[in-house]
């Protein structure tokens, strides 16, 4: 079911066919991102050609109906195949091929080769093909031929053909055997790099999700302009829909919104302007740094003609849509509280969970997994679940020196307050899974958790707090958590204790083991792995991940262990045993079902075990939501 919704939320972003995206979702092990972000030199390549139908379009070169002029994508972080609409889309990628006047000025972007493979084109930087390309083709033209011909036009204008000859490296000049350095006097300039490359990332994400605009309603024409200013390069989409249908669409700002399949941008609702003939919508990137210096401005108009067909509206995976009698509905139902009090029109807002380790037993990223693996189930079983992560905030992008003359100042912040949270995962019932990344102040907690409280049915605290002494063990956020857990690396119950003798004057190691009972050894247990904790801190409960190379005693033994760590205030919630506890890959993911039902059935028993400290308040049992 999981591998079946990510094929169907892919396939509605890049409009590949479903069956070959069944196969490469496949051999996914997370479905975390399903359109991998391109690498460097792969997003400049994209962002190359997207510039290129800028100039396109600002020539009225008519390039069909197809967004940018392709129909659809296959898109790899190194690599992108590039179905195009027709030979006239083409057309802007002949112009960014170099070329040679007799003056010896370079014409397009030098470096760039352009290879015919069958009836395809490929085209990469010199020397680079392995770190990024794109396949270029069409149905019922050969691309091949195009290439030819634009080289023969190019020979016959006094220009010399660049693009189809890979060019030797130079070899280093060497001084006595040493690589010789010339003053920076001498030195040659270095190549001028393309305006693009401080949004490439951006002009990247948009160029491999065309399907966001063919399948909204009444959808005729796209065009796409750029604009270099202060802070980068600016993209504007010109869209255009039939006169019937209304210029705004939600829709919008939520495909560009998502995390998952889409471009994770936030939509500026402080710059939203919405008229009866336009709207134009603002969006700026969450991520920030190198490449992902523009902003984004969709600007919908209504076309002139009355006569123009209606392109009827289609769903999206990612939204949980529906197509009902030409209407697009949404298949989740109204959001019900985790912890539904008697009068269900008043749901009781989440609860918040918070989950710590003591000392160095656990590592901040292992907390995390933890979090991420509760949540995952969860959600699973139709509970709305925000997992709240805390990183350190380093440098978004490092100095420069010299430092550049342009962009001259930074980009536009996004407004993270409208979006705080990203969605982590598909579900494929009414669940969801999110997360706030960030680093996390006492104040920030209080202004977020309140929000939180009334989206979300559990809100999970991993780490949460920015904490650079964290051998002084865990503090407990008064007045902002609810439940306070634990997670202990467990080595097991000792059945005995070694201890060493003496005789006469001198001291003999001769070791001699002790039987301990069940409460002695939790004794132990407990100063071993919890003596960092305060004892004033409230523990809702521990959660023990066993460490498989200590041997374990008697279930009952066990049991007995336990029973005397709940009568010292930290009772035994659940241990997690799964093999994916420490993996990024959650019951969302490609798992097996063995792991997935073992999964399930511990985050469904600690679910009940947590509220149950509510007085009065119980969570729905999985028959009752089923």
């Amino acid at each position: 079911m999981m591998h079946q919704q990510a094929a169907a939320a892919r396939a509605d972003f890049t409009q590949e066919p479903l069956e070959v995206v069944r196969l490469r979702i496949g051999q996914f092990d997370s479905f975390a991102r399903l359109i991998p972000q391109a690498d460097g030199t792969q997003a400049l390549l994209e962002a190359l050609f997207l510039s290129a139908v800028t100039r396109s379009s600002t020539a009225e070169v008519d390039l069909g109906p197809a967004p940018f002029g392709v129909i659809d994508v296959s898109p790899q972080p190194n690599r992108l195949d590039v179905h195009l609409a027709g030979p006239k889309a083409f057309r802007p990628v002949l112009d960014l091929l170099p070329t040679r006047a007799s003056d010896k000025t370079i014409h397009g972007i030098a470096g760039l080769l352009a290879r015919p493979v069958r009836t395809s084109v490929h085209v990469a930087f010199d020397h680079r093909q392995a770190s990024g390309e794109l396949r270029l083709w069409t149905e019922g033209a050969d691309l091949t031929e195009l290439l030819a011909e634009h080289a023969a036009a190019t020979t016959a204008r006094g220009h010399r053909v660049l693009w189809s000859t890979s060019s030797p490296l130079p070899k280093p000049k060497l001084l006595h055997g040493r690589r010789a350095v010339r003053p920076l006097s001498r030195q040659k300039p270095s190549p001028v790099t393309p305006p693009v490359r401080t949004s490439q990332f951006l002009a990247s994400a948009l160029l491999r999700r065309p399907g966001i605009w063919t399948r909204l309603e009444g959808h005729l024409d796209l065009r796409v302009s750029s604009s270099e200013v202060e802070h980068g390069v600016d993209w504007l989409l010109d869209r255009v829909v039939t006169p019937s249908t209304a210029v705004h669409d939600d829709r919008i700002a939520c495909l560009l919104g998502d995390a998952i399949a889409g471009p994770d941008l936030i939509w500026d609702r402080a710059t939203h302007t919405c008229g009866p003939d336009e709207c134009r919508m603002r969006f700026v990137p969450r991520k920030a740094g190198h490449g992902w210096n523009g902003v984004l401005t969709v600007r919908t108009v209504r076309a002139v003609s009355d006569h123009l067909p209606a392109r009827r509206p289609r769903p999206f995976t990612v939204l949980a849509e529906s197509l009902v009698e030409n209407k697009v509905l949404p298949l989740r139902p109204a959001r019900n509280g985790a912890l539904p009090s008697s009068d269900r029109h008043d749901p009781n807002p989440g609860l918040v969970v918070q989950l710590e380790s003591v000392g160095y037993s656990l590592s901040k990223t292992s907390c995390w997994k933890i979090a991420l693996h509760l949540g995952a189930g969860w959600a699973q079983h139709g509970w709305r679940v925000l997992v709240v992560h805390d990183v350190s905030e380093a440098s978004a992008q490092p100095a420069a020196y010299p430092p550049p003359t342009w962009p001259e100042r930074p980009r536009p912040k996004a407004p993270t307050e409208d979006a705080p949270w990203q969605r982590l995962r598909l579900t494929s019932g009414p669940g969801e899974l999110h997360v706030h990344v960030g680093s996390h102040s006492w104040e920030a907690l209080e202004k977020l958790i309140p929000r939180a409280r009334s989206d979300f049915d559990w809100i999970i605290l991993a780490d949460s707090i920015s904490n650079s002494y964290r051998y002084m063990g865990p503090t407990m956020l008064d007045g902002i958590t609810d439940r306070f857990v634990v997670a202990v690396e467990d080595p097991g119950y000792a059945t005995t204790i070694a201890v060493a003798s003496a005789g006469g004057r001198q001291t003999t190691n001769l070791d001699r083991h002790v039987d301990l009972t069940p409460a002695e050894s939790a004794t132990v247990w407990r100063e071993r792995n919890l003596r960092m904790l305060a004892s004033d801190i409230p523990v809702a409960g521990l959660i023990l991940v066993p460490e498989g190379k200590h041997p374990q005693p008697p279930v009952e033994f066990r049991d007995a262990a336990d029973a005397r760590l709940a009568d010292f205030g930290t009772p035994v919630l659940t241990r997690l045993t799964s093999e994916l506890i420490f993996e990024e890959r959650t019951v969302l993911d490609n798992v097996s079902p063995l792991a997935r039902e073992d999964l399930l059935a511990t985050s469904a028993h600690l679910a009940h075990l947590l509220a149950m400290h509510a007085v009065g308040r119980s969570v729905p049992s999985l028959e009752a939501r089923a």
